[in-house]
């Protein structure tokens, strides 16, 4: 791990042929040692010339998607060597796919995270069990804002679990009590 992350320091350096070099002295090692390569090894370096893959700088990076997986395409800039990797997509519940594309149960405007807006969730998780929370521009413009930090805010004080988080809004959901 050390002579690969010594080659991407390299190759940032303008320097890919001493990053290649590093990156050959690492596998042989791993050759030598009958060890099982570490994923960097496995999957962020070009089978063609060697180059350790760092996005944006030797490899560009595509995600493409399909219907049941999500194909990450890495391609080397230097050879043109391309690996599709297929992952597959994260599942979700029906419930927490419709309140995606639906609209928003629940909107928090310039005051932020107040009682009522909470109690307004709460009901609503109790009833639902996911809902969609959508915060407005007038908070968003705020220069601290987060839209992150307000989901694990809203999450943590509810014992709710955030589900998605999409520009302006966020999904939560909660296991209803019995």
């Amino acid at each position: 791990m050390i002579l690969y992350s010594e080659a991407v320091k390299q190759l940032r350096l303008n320097r890919p042929d001493r990053a290649r070099r590093y990156v050959g002295i690492g596998l042989s090692l791993l050759a030598k040692a009958k060890a099982k390569k570490p994923m960097p090894y496995r999957r962020w370096v070009c089978k063609n010339c060697g180059l350790p893959l760092v996005p944006g700088l030797s490899a560009t990076v595509r995600v493409r998607g399909d219907r049941k997986y999500v194909i990450l395409v890495r391609r080397c800039v230097f050879c043109g060597w391309v690996s599709r990797l297929p992952m597959p997509r994260k599942k979700r519940s029906k419930k927490v796919v419709e309140a995606i594309q639906g609209e928003a149960h629940v909107r928090i405007g310039k005051q932020g995270v107040t009682e009522g807006v909470l109690k307004e969730i709460d009901r609503l998780l109790e009833d639902r069990g996911v809902i969609k929370v959508k915060v407005l521009k007038s908070l968003r413009r705020k220069e601290d804002f987060d839209i992150d930090k307000v989901a694990e805010e809203v999450a943590a004080k509810l014992g709710a679990r955030v589900e998605d988080v999409r520009g302006g809004t966020f999904v939560l959901s909660r296991r209803k009590k019995k």
